[in-house]
């Protein structure tokens, strides 16, 4: 037993330095996001769902053949032969098979052409006849005078560019919701590191400051200093407990959060990486004219959706101008009918169809046009294009508010970013002096000149200065995160490898 109890805590102590030595890079960050967000797994499907219908529409332009078949039909009438005073009964039964071959034209015309076969048994009386009966068929059904041409194809192009800017839109929608929540996982990142760094530190204040009391304790009990000193220093103890309290409580709540974000329980045994990509903290040159930031937000994912959706109200305005419009139809059905005995007790089908195109029988053909012109929808159509009118100035004054609020974005990006970087070069000046300071309070102290909680007090000021340095860096990736996506990145591919 003593044995086991020896040999666990050495176990112990063995396994703890491999548990925390788990790192989280900004890199694994946007890894793990982009795998367990569920808002991007959704915007993922909701594009491969978009690129479905888009390819739908695409193969409904294809031909479409069909086939019917009429298993059996029956036909009782009483029709009085040519010349007899008393009716016959006659009775047909039937069945039958076709084929339907429909395509759309560029045109927005619907083109149909078929071929039947019916095979019939006609009873009149005591005789019987067995018969078959091709046909073939061809109808054009085309509209007139929609998306502003009497015959054009502006509607059929508008139909399937919806369906495509549908697509393109999701294609926009996933894109800028990864960015989105890159950024938000990344800033959840950086507030972590950074509450732990103020951890750290107030922790080391704490220690320091009661290194400084039982200091004072002694002067005070020697008469070198009085007993207000020493309450203020617990008064600033105190004050410091209280700040570590705070930040470990959102410190507690950030990390939860992150975790969730990256599909981890807990980021107990997790270490943040200090250092950052130093590619993505540093631009090298940024738009600072007028017409250089509009043209830097072009390619963002809102302007982008901001111009489809003007599009998508125009190309909707064309597909409705489709309606109540005139429309003519072009039909022609030709089939053969013999005589009484005509074609004898059978017929083979090749035989039947040949009749189409000899003299063995007579066709009996029907060719016709119909036009279609609706009535009293004047009134309708002129409210249907204002309707599409106001959708589309809509969408254009969307557009470019969006396109407005970017730029806006990106002067006060680009503003706070000049600030950061000279405030990041004057702690870079401050960072050195505090080094120094640092190693010359040493060498005092190796001297016997100075004392430990000196030393101690300086190396304090030198970590309070490396902490806002990191902070600042950190305030610089997030800031030219925020830029990289105005401009129009995708920033998956630039923070995932």
């Amino acid at each position: 037993m003593k044995t086991v109890l020896t040999v666990l805590p050495l176990l112990l102590i063995a396994i703890l330095p491999l548990v925390a030595e788990e790192t989280l890079t900004p890199e694994e960050v946007v890894r793990r996001l982009l795998q367990a967000d569920p808002t991007i797994r959704q915007t993922t499907l909701q594009t491969a769902r978009a690129q479905d219908e888009y390819d739908l529409a695409l193969r409904q332009t294809r031909p479409v053949l069909e086939l019917e078949v009429r298993p059996y039909t029956r036909d009782q009438r009483t029709s009085p032969p040519f010349g007899a005073p008393v009716p016959d009964e006659i009775v047909t039964e039937s069945l039958g098979i076709g084929l339907q071959l429909r395509q759309r034209v560029p045109t927005s015309a619907m083109l149909s052409a078929g071929i039947d076969l019916t095979t019939e048994r006609v009873t009149a009386g005591d005789g019987e006849e067995w018969r078959q009966v091709p046909e073939v068929s061809l109808s054009l059904m085309q509209p007139l005078m929609s998306g502003g041409q009497f015959i054009g194809t502006r509607v059929f192009q508008s139909t399937l560019r919806l369906q495509e800017i549908g697509f393109e839109l999701a294609q926009l929608r996933n894109r800028q919701t990864r960015n989105d929540r890159i950024r938000e996982a990344l800033e959840l990142f950086i507030r972590v590191r950074d509450l732990r760094n103020s951890r750290d530190l107030l922790e080391e204040t704490i220690t320091v400051l009661e290194r400084q009391i039982a200091s004072a304790e002694l002067d005070r009990q020697e008469g070198l200093i009085t007993n207000t000193a020493v309450l203020a220093l617990q008064v600033a103890l105190n004050t410091q407990r209280d700040n570590l309290f705070n930040t470990e409580l959102q410190l507690t709540r950030q990390e939860q959060v992150l975790a969730r974000s990256v599909g981890l329980s807990s980021l107990a045994h997790v270490v943040l990486a200090a250092q950052l990509p130093e590619d993505l903290v540093f631009l090298d040159q940024s738009p600072r004219t007028v017409s250089e930031l509009h043209t830097a937000v072009q390619n963002n994912p809102r302007v982008n959706t901001s111009g489809l959706v003007v599009e998508q109200a125009e190309r909707r305005g064309v597909i409705n101008s489709a309606t109540d419009r005139p429309t003519v139809a072009l039909f022609a059905r030709a089939r053969p009918t013999y005589e009484e005995g005509g074609q004898g007790t059978r017929v083979s089908t090749g035989d039947a169809f040949q009749d189409l195109f000899t003299d063995a029988s007579r066709l009996e053909s029907t060719l016709g046009v119909t036009v279609t012109i609706p009535l009293l929808t004047g009134r309708q159509r002129d409210l249907r294009q204002r309707i599409d009118q106001n959708q589309v100035e809509e969408a254009l004054i969307q557009r470019d508010d969006t396109e407005q609020v970017l730029v806006n974005q990106l002067r006060t990006l680009l503003t706070s970013r000049d600030f950061l970087q000279q405030r990041l070069e004057l702690l870079a000046t401050d960072l050195e002096l505090q080094i120094q300071r640092a190693d010359n309070e040493q060498t005092l102290v190796d001297a016997g000149v100075s004392t430990e909680l000196r030393l101690a007090e300086v190396r304090l000021d030198l970590l309070s200065r490396v902490n806002e340095e990191q902070r600042v860096i950190g305030e610089l990736f997030l800031n030219t995160l925020e830029i990289l996506s105005l401009f129009g990145e995708d920033l998956a591919p630039l923070l995932s490898n």
